[in-house]
């Protein structure tokens, strides 16, 4: 049954055509203080202006209502609600309740139709403006693609508060927590690191880093570790996505839950009370040690080996790069300094093939529990150069060289012509780029990758041989 409501303006006409179940009549007036329609129902109870725009089918106008008078209700409800007047129905056209009810039939029918067609329209525009949405998203996903394949992998580093000695550190026991506010700006920022010493905790026990946003209270991030995660030095935490334009101000939260204490390295004293770090509300001189890196506001950022991911980080098959910092700790096995250069112009490292022998960098602890795949690029950067050949190997850290120029026993038997286990040599022409892989069986401790290089040619010269490993990456399970 088709229901209406009816505005007019006399409430004889309401009472002239009797009660209906199907219509309802609301009173309207303009009052004289406020220059505002007043709307009631028959009884004379108020009704909120709001709810009778809503519902208002139509206007039942009074014979005697001349066209000045008229006006002037369609100015004051246009005013009032930015709408045109419902439709006007003259009540000398209707002289009893069953010619209101089905010219009030036909005009709600009307009504409905109208506004199953703008319905109709508004869902077309809707499912197009989806469209260019998704076409949009996939845009942006094939740019952040373009960018990765063009390896620009290095985030800007920002302000490194880096820890003094003799500055006292941070002691967290069970239960503690401190708060520190981030001495950066947060567009773009990608990563943060803090400064841990875990030796003295639980190994078990666990830390909870949560990063806010203080205007407005936002959790932008949480990382939940075990003790047994933490490293004694820097810890690098990612977010998943670097943080957008807007400016807001960013507080780090450690929360440590075990046994024994956590420890965190402190910098300078710091001028500002705001910028203190806060143990309950006891508030310390010296800020925490801490850095950041940046990457393009809102963009994913390739993921580094070694950093700690936040909680319900969503990828499958993590794919994560090997930031330059990892290869600036490379051994020489000749030496077992970690001065190894890079090529000039390059992030290659160069393991400079050798005559007669075989030439190994040493990455220490690269390999982290979980990782299926490593991939570097190799090349041999110089067109006079020899053909190289460059492999990999992961070993744990038990096998690592205690003197300069001896080869681990596990390299040395995969070296063997006959050898069960051998290396997988990739063949290189001088200056011409390529890639190297290497598969591993999953292993749950962390391992050191060992860089190889050899002459193609036994007896050929290693004249021009810059023969270089860049763009490392290491890929994880779908558990990892």
């Amino acid at each position: 049954m088709v229901k209406a409501t009816i505005l007019t303006r006399d409430g004889e006409i309401a009472r002239h055509y009797g009660d209906d179940a199907r219509i309802t009549f609301v009173l309207m007036s303009p009052d004289p203080d406020t220059q505002k329609l007043v709307f009631t129902t028959c009884d004379g109870q108020s009704l909120r202006p709001e709810q009778v725009a809503l519902d208002a089918d139509a206007y039942l106008r009074p014979t005697q209502e001349n066209d000045t008078a008229h006006q002037d209700i369609v100015a004051l409800w246009e005013e009032m609600f930015g709408l045109a007047l419902p439709p006007c129905l003259p009540q000398a056209d209707m002289p009893d309740i069953a010619a209101l009810r089905d010219r009030v039939l036909d005009v709600v029918l009307e009504q409905n139709a109208a506004a199953s067609r703008v319905s109709a329209r508004h869902m077309r525009e809707l499912g197009l403006l989806r469209q260019q949405h998704d076409l949009i998203q996939a845009s942006f996903r094939g740019l952040e693609h373009f960018v990765y394949g063009l390896n620009v992998q290095h985030r800007t580093p920002g302000p490194i508060i880096a820890p003094t000695r003799g500055q006292p550190v941070v002691t967290l026991q069970n239960g503690m927590q401190v708060q520190q506010r981030v001495a950066s700006a947060s567009p773009g920022l990608c990563d943060l690191a803090l400064w841990f010493d875990p030796e003295g905790a639980a190994p078990k026990g666990m830390v909870s880093v949560t990063l806010t946003g203080l205007d407005s209270d936002q959790v932008l991030a949480v990382w939940d570790l075990q003790a047994a995660q933490l490293s004694t030095g820097w810890n690098r935490f990612s977010l998943e996505r670097a943080l957008g334009p807007d400016p807001v101000s960013l507080q780090i939260t450690v929360h440590w839950v075990g046994g024994g204490v956590l420890t965190l390295a402190c910098a300078t004293d710091h001028p500002d009370p705001r910028f203190r770090p806060k143990i309950g509300d006891d508030a310390r001189p010296a800020v925490l040690a801490q850095r950041v890196w940046s990457w393009v506001p809102g963009v994913a950022a390739p993921l580094l080996t070694g950093a700690h991911l936040p909680n319900g980080y969503a990828g499958k098959g993590q794919l994560r790069h090997v930031g330059r910092e990892w290869l600036e700790q490379a051994l020489d096995m000749r030496s077992l300094r970690a001065d190894i250069p890079f090529i000039q112009g390059t992030d290659a490292l160069l393991v400079h093939v050798l005559e007669q022998d075989i030439a190994a960098a040493i990455v220490p602890d690269l390999v982290f529990p979980g990782a299926v795949e490593i991939s570097a690029g190799i090349c041999t950067y110089h067109k006079d150069g020899p053909e190289v050949e460059y492999a990999m190997l992961a070993l744990p850290k038990s096998e690592r060289p205690t003197a300069p120029g001896i080869l681990p026993q596990a390299l040395h038997t995969r070296l063997t012509a006959d050898a069960a286990e051998t290396l997988n040599w990739v063949r290189v022409a001088p200056d011409t780029a390529s890639q190297c892989r290497l598969y591993l069986d999953p292993s749950e401790q962390r391992q050191d990758l060992y860089l190889l290089t050899r002459l193609a040619d036994k007896d050929g010269t290693n004249a021009f041989g810059w023969s270089g490993f860049s763009d490392l990456k290491l890929r994880f399970g779908a558990q990892a």
